[in-house]
């Protein structure tokens, strides 16, 4: 096995992430973003032989909802709102998550991005922290969707 030096190494920190939709608009940063999570349902079954349980091959693949959120901004926002009309009802749409880097202006960090398909509004979220108080939280904008799939794919150059 060959030992990789860590100064090869190159993590990417999660607040690193240009998450865009073509559809939602280019002027929207969206900072937070739940994750990608894949289940997958398989058979069980008892060979009659021991007394531990098996796991098949196959079965069937689950992604749960995934969830973007931002600091609302009522002056640039609206488009969020506009794609929330145009998609509620359950049209498709893609989104791609590509890892950037920001040094005196942003550039990609690697080469691939990943990329959500088949993804359907279920959610749109305004106002659920207002803050009367004191002020000192932003309002919150957030779309959750289901996805159908997903890949790595090239950074577009």
């Amino acid at each position: 096995m060959a030992v990789l030096p860590i100064s090869n190494l190159r993590p990417v920190a999660n607040s690193d992430y240009l998450i865009a939709s073509p559809e939602i608009g280019s002027n929207i940063y969206w900072t937070k973003f739940s994750g990608l999570k894949v289940s997958f349902k398989r058979p069980q079954f008892n060979d009659g032989l021991s007394n531990k349980m098996l796991t098949g091959e196959g079965g069937t693949q689950e992604y749960q909802p995934v969830t973007l959120s931002k600091p609302y901004d009522i002056d640039r926002d609206q488009s969020v709102f506009d794609f929330f009309n145009r998609y509620k009802g359950g049209e498709e749409f893609t989104l791609t998550l590509t890892p950037i880097k920001y040094v005196n202006g942003s550039s990609t960090q690697g080469a691939k991005s990943l990329t959500l398909y088949g993804c359907r509004v279920s959610n749109l979220t305004w106002g659920g922290n207002i803050d009367t108080s004191d002020g000192s939280q932003a309002v919150e904008l957030e779309l959750e969707f289901t996805v159908e799939g997903s890949d790595m794919t090239d950074t577009a150059s």
